[in-house]
């Protein structure tokens, strides 16, 4: 009569917790299928990292399944991280209880674009700034003299901006005074340069104005001129021309607070 001798063999892997406040070692009970595939196991930062063998970057994905399960049995709330040589994967349990693998990449050759952390701007963050200025234009017997104020930001890469205006001043005509004042809001186009280490940018810009001392009226302006770029903002000189205020120059300084 024969006798035959069955064996029964169970790994145990164990499975280090370092987080900071000691060492915690948690035990997996795993069949050969993860002795075969498995080298160690540790957790860091909330994730599962598994060290695997050679072979199992061959297996299909359904395979890697059988290999991880037991790990998630244990180690629900993490994310396994699985590490052969240069090659990772990550794997996460979804709300419907299924394992799926989210990504795959290799060390040596990541896509850049992928995985770059941060976009690069032109000149950072938009930023806010405040013109203070003068503007005088004369013709057919009658003067004005108006100090501008504008508010606003930079938008597409520094290259546009979009401002409130706000102008008070006086008009002279005939030896008679009065006040005269406007509101409206513009939006310019800069083309920066360097000219012999100097940053000068020359504008184009249009905006709507409504006035309403001495008459009331609406008009649509034009704006040009050039911004030179010194300490915190730039000195600004120009010339617009509104569809009843007709020409007139400006001058004036653009503030561009650090926030």
């Amino acid at each position: 009569m024969r006798k035959y001798v069955i064996y029964i063999i169970v790994t145990v892997i164990s499975v280090f917790d370092i987080a900071g406040k000691g060492i915690e070692q948690k035990n997996v009970l795993c069949d050969t299928t993860i002795s075969k595939n498995i080298n160690g196991a540790v957790v860091m930062s909330e994730h599962l990292n598994l060290y695997v063998k050679d072979d199992y970057i061959k297996f299909e994905n359904s395979y890697k399944k059988k290999v991880l399960i037991p790990f998630v049995n244990e180690f629900r709330n993490y994310d396994i991280v699985v590490y052969s040589g240069r090659y990772r994967e990550l794997w996460r349990i979804l709300e419907d209880d299924t394992l799926e693998c989210m990504d795959a990449w290799n060390v040596d050759s990541l896509d850049i674009q992928k995985y770059m952390p941060v976009r690069i701007e032109r000149n950072g963050t938009r930023r806010l700034f405040v013109y203070g200025g003068a503007q005088f234009n004369g013709g057919d017997g009658s003067s004005t003299y108006m100090l501008n104020v504008r508010l606003g930001t930079f938008l597409y890469k520094n290259y546009l901006d979009v401002a409130i205006n706000a102008n008070i001043g006086a008009v002279s005509s005939s030896g008679s005074n009065e006040g005269s004042g406007d509101i409206g809001i513009s939006g310019r186009a800069y083309l920066p340069l360097i000219i012999k280490n100097y940053q000068i940018s020359p504008y184009l810009g249009a905006g709507a104005n409504y006035s309403f001392m001495p008459t009331s009226y609406s008009e649509l302006m034009l704006y040009g001129g050039i911004t030179w770029a010194i300490g915190p903002g730039a000195l600004d000189v120009g010339i617009q021309y509104g569809t009843k205020s007709n020409f007139g120059l400006t001058f004036g300084y653009t503030f561009i607070p650090s926030l």
